[in-house]
């Protein structure tokens, strides 16, 4: 499975990374929300605009 973390943009949802591993994933989200808020975001609106997410691969037959 690889995990995906997302960015709200408006009404769609955009992938920034793709890790395997989904403790590497929440540590890359983490950093992104820690570098927006240094640059002036307001934390609290960030937490709702990411999300990580599984995602299955589908083997080819």
């Amino acid at each position: 499975m690889e995990y995906h973390v997302q960015y709200r943009d408006g009404r769609r949802w955009v992938t920034l990374d793709v890790c395997a591993d989904r403790h590497a994933v929440m540590d890359r989200r983490a950093e992104r929300i820690a570098s927006l808020v240094e640059r002036g975001c307001n934390f609290v609106g960030l937490g709702k605009d990411f999300r990580v997410r599984g995602v299955r691969q589908q083997v080819a037959a």
